[in-house]
């Protein structure tokens, strides 16, 4: 009787102890490690893979601004807060919510800008 557990316990351990993995030999034979491995060198495709480097971010343009005095004034209407605007096809243009000076810009003639009088 006291045969079986001692046979049981035997072969539990001898299962235990074959499940460790040896650790692997040293690839470089016993030479001091290089600068590469202390570092951490890229192996396999990394090693492979190219260093890309980002060109530098341009400085933003400085806007130019100009005179409000350089935009050519638009035409006031009997109607309150609609002017005509000084470029052709001279299209009436709501400025409720501008003041006088202030610039506004064609909506059918984009980048046309004027000035409210």
């Amino acid at each position: 009787m006291k045969l079986f557990p001692a046979i049981l316990s035997g072969a539990l351990a001898f299962t235990f102890v074959s499940c460790q993995q040896s650790p692997p030999p040293p690839q470089n034979n016993g030479a001091p490690a290089a600068l590469g491995d202390l570092l951490g060198a890229p192996r396999g495709v990394a090693a492979q893979a190219q260093v890309v480097t980002l060109p530098p971010t341009p400085e933003p343009t400085k806007r130019i601004t100009r005179n409000p005095s350089s935009y050519p004034l638009a035409v006031p209407t009997p109607e309150a807060g609609i002017v005509l605007s000084p470029y052709k096809p001279y299209n009436k243009v709501r400025v409720t919510k501008l003041k006088s000076g202030d610039l506004a810009e064609d909506p059918d003639n984009r980048g046309m800008i004027f000035r409210v009088p």
